[in-house]
Formats: structure tokens, C-alpha cells, sequence
């Protein structure tokens, strides 16, 4: 997954974010 070029001030929410897809994406893959 490439990084944001841009520095995301909500953390939480973008980490919460990419946990998610993240897990969607494994288990589809």
C-alpha cells in the first residue's frame, strides 16, 4: 500500500482506515 504523499493530521482515523482495507484486502486475497 503506497503512503500518502500528504501528512494526514487525523492518525487515528487514517490508521483505522487502513486496517481495515488492509484486512478486506488479505482476505480477499
Amino acid at each position: 500500500m503506497p503512503k500518502p504523499r500528504y501528512k494526514t493530521t487525523n492518525w487515528k482515523q487514517y490508521n483505522q482506515s487502513l486496517i481495515n482495507r488492509g484486512s478486506l484486502t488479505f482476505w480477499i486475497d
